[in-house]
């Protein structure tokens, strides 16, 4: 996931070496930065805030650009009521790509205060939309994109803008809520009143009709129930100062889902005396991981506040990278669902819910069973008498979500690694439950395919080659995996009694290649790929010849399943946006797509909220007609 920091306090260190400034932040593996900056000139007095003008930011473009930071959104100090501001704003959209805006510094704690500053907000929006719709072919951007008005059909680029909250407005209650939490009201109800106004163009009206000032055009739609167009207007909270102000920070999150356009962070350590003072990320009273679940379901952008880390920002920095870095598998408060897909209605069936993670389920030939992995075992599922059990697995007690059946089903293959470590090796035994035997004696391998002739197994393995880890597709041959089958040639039986057959590398492209599995006649290899850029399925033959991309769709798309029939193929997908294309993670809004083995007829079959674990192997039931796939809710108050 791509986490960003907001450069406030930090700024010291930039000015006196912005070079290893902008250095230290690609270090620890951030993507986004979220500067200060003033609208304007910098305000007298006010020389030694660490905030930006406009003209330092464009002086400091090329660095960030060399060390691959782009500038998301940025914390604008400013007068809402200033005629230059509009202006102001387009620039920075059409000079840096800028498309989101945090408004700061406005601090209202009254009912009165609150309505008119959500008023100037409001026209403000108006101002701006009506800028935009007036554009032609709309407002451009740096990298080809263009911003459209929120009115404007399925807007790619919405310009927003954010109110963030201080401790003011974190502790100011009005009518038993937050200060800044009626702010957010405020402003709705200003957009609705707009709206209902004849003088505004309706949602979807064409862009640039009406030429006034009001806000309607900007919002819409609130995104009321999630399923309207992005808003304009909408929220940037800082979770720290609701935490200082007494908030629950999971509720107000989920309260306010609607209209949260981006996750600020801020954490505190409670003092002896009850007094709350700034502490780092993780290390105080904020549930970070909570939090971080939020954002990640809703695919929102993260940004770590460094306002306390002035006097060790590297150390500090590299400690909250590594923090989000961390979080990205957490699945805390997750509730799976087992459901089945039919493919000639499109109904989806849910089988049975689980207060736990389970993943990956593989549909066995008697159609009445299903395996999964979870928490670290494998499992039958009897559909029938929707009983479940644990396959006896020996010393492979931590198996991820990547196991295979054998052609035959009466074995199967697991991908496990040792505690404490991430270099998973596969396994085989019997599916009856069983001792393991090796075949991958180096690692990492990750399991994913079986051949329909039983005779080898295709996987990812991480390679050093050239003092670099690569991730590629290998196959090797399944003999001597058990003691008993350690007669294969020119092979050295290790002091277990077991030989190991000779991996061959198929995939030797400077890209992320994952996810191989045989087709039903063994003659193909399908496997995803970053090599164009995005992740995309691909297919090649079993020896790793004649290397195809089968889809192209703006997204990432994972994991590609044949029918056993050899007619439809389904593979996993994700939004391009908020991860790299080499990560499948869980807790996120994905789609099932399907198609014909040419690659004919693609069509995406659901949305749903999914990921890492919904359909890692093949699930398909023997009929071809339906497989199955893991939904996660969260659990949250």
């Amino acid at each position: 996931m791509r986490f960003g920091v907001q450069l406030f306090v930090p700024g010291k260190l930039c000015r006196e070496n912005p070079e290893k400034f902008f250095k230290s932040l690609s270090k620890a593996r951030y993507q986004l930065i979220e500067p200060c900056l003033w609208s304007g000139e910098r305000p007298q007095g006010a020389e030694g805030l660490p905030v930006w003008t406009m003209d330092e930011l464009a002086s400091m473009q090329p660095l960030y650009e060399k060390y691959h930071l782009k500038i998301l959104s940025c914390h604008l100090f400013a007068d809402l009521e200033d005629e230059l501001l509009p202006g102001k704003i387009l620039r920075l959209c059409e000079d840096f790509g800028i498309t989101q805006f945090v408004i700061a510094g406005h601090s209202e704690t009254t009912r009165e205060g609150c309505l008119a500053y959500a008023e100037k907000l409001v026209r403000l929006a108006g101002k701006l939309a009506d800028r935009i719709g007036k554009s032609r072919d709309s407002l451009p951007l740096p990298d080809g994109s263009r911003i459209l008005p929120a009115a404007a059909p399925n807007p790619s680029s919405p310009l927003r803008l954010l109110l963030h909250n201080g401790p003011e407005e974190s502790l100011a209650r009005i009518d038993g809520k937050t200060a800044y939490e009626y702010l957010l009201d405020c402003c709705d109800n200003c957009c609705r009143s707009a709206l209902s106004s004849s003088v505004i163009p309706a949602p979807g009206s064409p862009a640039g009709s009406q030429q006034n000032d009001a806000a309607g055009s900007v919002l819409a739609g609130t995104q009321s129930g999630g399923n309207a167009s992005p808003c304009l207007i909408g929220a940037q909270p800082d979770a720290g100062w609701l935490l200082y102000g007494g908030e629950d920070v999971e509720a107000f999150l989920w309260r306010n889902r609607d209209r949260v356009c981006s996750l600020h962070y801020k954490d505190f350590k409670e003092n002896a005396d009850g007094s709350l003072s700034e502490t780092l990320i993780g290390k105080g009273l904020l549930d970070v991981e909570a939090c971080f679940q939020f954002a990640r379901a809703m695919e929102l952008p993260q940004f770590a506040d460094m306002d306390g880390s002035e006097n060790d920002f590297p150390a500090d920095i590299q400690a909250a990278g590594q923090l989000f870095g961390s979080l990205t598998q957490c699945r805390s408060n997750t509730r799976s669902i087992l459901c089945v897909y039919d493919m000639e209605t499109g109904k989806v069936t849910r089988l049975r819910e689980f207060d736990r993670i389970i993943e990956a389920p593989n549909w066995r030939r008697d159609g009445n069973t299903i395996i999964y992995n979870s928490e670290g075992f494998i499992w039958n599922y009897q559909i029938s008498e929707d009983t479940e059990r644990k396959i006896p697995s020996g010393e492979c007690n931590n198996c991820n979500n990547d196991h295979v059946l054998s052609p035959d089903h009466t074995q199967i293959a697991v991908s496990h690694s040792k505690p404490g470590t991430w270099e998973s090796k596969i396994y085989i035994l019997p599916v009856t439950g069983g001792t393991p035997g090796l075949v991958t004696p180096e690692g990492p391998s990750y399991l994913h395919g079986w051949s329909p002739d039983g005779k080898e197994l295709a996987y990812c393995a991480f390679r050093e080659h050239e003092g670099a880890l690569s991730a590629d597709i290998y196959s090797i041959p399944v003999k001597g995996a058990l003691a008993e089958d350690a007669k294969a040639d020119g092979q050295t039986p290790d002091p277990a009694g077991h030989s190991y057959g000779k991996e061959t590398q198929l995939t030797s492209h400077a890209a992320f290649n994952d996810g191989p599995e045989y087709d039903p006649d063994g003659i193909h290899i399908w496997f995803n790929s970053t090599r164009t850029g995005l992740m995309q399925i691909w297919k090649m033959d079993r020896d790793g010849g004649s290397q195809v991309q089968m889809t192209f769709e703006e997204q990432n798309n994972w994991f590609a399943h044949v029918s056993p029939d050899g007619e439809t193929v389904i593979n996993l997908a994700y939004s391009k946006d908020g991860l790299d294309a080499s990560e499948h993670l869980p807790n996120m809004q994905v789609s099932l797509w399907a198609m014909k083995p040419d690659g004919s007829r693609r069509r995406k079959l659901l949305d749903f909220f999914g990921g890492q674990g919904s359909v890692n192997v093949n699930s398909w039931a023997p009929d071809s007609k339906r497989f199955a796939f893991v939904a996660y809710e969260l659990l949250h108050r």
